[in-house]
Formats: C-alpha cells, structure tokens, sequence
C-alpha cells in the first residue's frame, strides 16, 4: 500500500502561519480602477524616459507603458489599451432608439394602471417623439 503524500503545513509545520507575521505582505493587488484615481489625485509618475508625469497625463503614460510592454501579461494589456483610449477620447457613443407603438387615438384606461413617474416618463418619450416641449 502506497503513502500518502501531505503537503503544506501538515508536512512542514514551520510553514503553519506565524502570529503577527502577514500571508500577503505586498497587501491585495491595485486594480485599474485604484491606480486611476491615485493618478487623478495628485500621485506623480516618471515614465521609463525619467519625465515625470502628473495628474491625468501621468495615469495616460503609465497605461501606454502597460499597453507597450511586451512582459505583461494579454489580459493587463487589453485592459490598459481600452483605458486609455476610453480615458483619451471618451467612450464610443451608443445610439439609443425608443419607440412608440401607442396611437393618439389609444384608450385612456390603459393609462390608469401607471404611476404618476411612469406617466411624466411616457409624457417626456412622447413629446420627444413628436418634437413638442411639456
């Protein structure tokens, strides 16, 4: 009959977590988002040419140096390639279309069942509609 191999603390207990003593001293990793705001809120940066960078030109050259850098990994790439342009030019526009199926001829009675927020919404789709101002 085989052992079983044990792995971890069970096998080595000096390996067991020591009190006062943190398993991630590094902390959680930064997230896009995080670092984003740390560049909008003053934090500097000084870019692999030794410029050194402030505010939202800063968060632009640290995510161009992601998007550029050949070692990290694809998903930190993509992420800093769509941040940057998102954050450069602003996101791509979505067109929106609303329709109406209703007829101003429509039974009054159907509209008794809606709140007074979801008649002011119809109101505002309708005028909008129509080129009318309520």
């Amino acid at each position: 009959m085989s052992e079983k191999k044990v792995y971890g603390a069970a096998a080595d207990p000096t390996k067991r977590f020591q009190p006062g003593v943190s398993g991630n001293p590094k902390g959680r990793a930064k997230g896009i988002e995080t670092i984003a705001r740390a560049f909008l809120n003053g934090r500097t940066y000084t870019d692999s040419k030794g410029i050194e960078h402030k505010g939202a030109d800063a968060l632009l050259c640290f995510l161009w140096e992601i998007a550029e850098d050949k070692k990290a990994n694809d998903r930190d790439r993509v992420v800093a390639i769509r941040e940057f342009f998102d954050r450069s030019f602003g996101k791509a526009q979505q067109n929106v279309s609303i329709t109406d199926s209703a007829t101003d001829d429509e039974d009054e009675s159907d509209l008794e069942g809606l709140s007074i927020d979801e008649l002011r919404v119809l109101a505002k789709v309708r005028a909008a509609r129509d080129g009318t101002v309520h």
